[in-house]
């Protein structure tokens, strides 16, 4: 469908530029997504969300993921 290549060590920043590679080959958002931990983000998922995009999203390896949110 849509693919996205960053030259960036981590995902944190990613989601954005995915969404509009996925908007711009699909000409649409897909309605569901799952990503590993790396786009965990309080940004990244706010991002998802007010795209209105079901998001599955593996949480941080941290002993306290709320932080992120």
């Amino acid at each position: 469908m849509g693919q996205h290549i960053s030259q960036h060590a981590n995902d944190k920043q990613e989601i954005e530029p995915a969404l509009t590679a996925l908007q711009d080959a699909a000409e649409q958002l897909p309605s569901r997504l799952s990503a590993d931990n790396g786009y965990w983000s309080g940004a990244n998922l706010q991002a998802l969300e007010q795209k209105g995009v079901d998001a599955y999203v593996a949480p941080a390896k941290t002993k306290s993921y709320t932080k992120y949110l």
